[in-house]
């Protein structure tokens, strides 16, 4: 199971079906919410100009909390990441790392 670490806590990404429904409710359709979490543009993904953007980091920070929560839920542990709680452990510098890992995860 692919892992991120936030806070220097282990938290294991799970994606199903069920995720697949919230990413598609809480962000956009699939294929489009990964352009999104990529920082591209979702309607021409060789303009990356929206990575580190308010909507790139809010779709960030969902993915991570729908993915981990999942993953949390599943390994028996509380499902309590919220997006802001995922910014603030996340460094401007993990945003590629952490969005790989969603990516890979999926």
């Amino acid at each position: 199971m692919v892992t991120i670490t936030l806070k220097g806590r282990e938290i294991p990404l799970m994606y199903t079906t069920y995720e697949m429904k919230t990413i598609q409710e809480e962000i956009a359709p699939i294929s489009r919410a990964i352009r999104i979490v990529l920082g591209q543009n979702p309607d021409d993904e060789e303009d990356r100009s929206k990575y580190a953007s308010a909507e790139h980091l809010d779709a960030v920070a969902k993915m991570i909390r729908i993915l981990g929560n999942a993953g949390l839920e599943e390994a028996e542990e509380a499902p309590d990441l919220t997006d802001k709680k995922v910014l603030r452990a996340l460094k401007p510098a993990e945003v590629c790392t952490a969005v790989e890992k969603c990516i890979e995860a999926m």
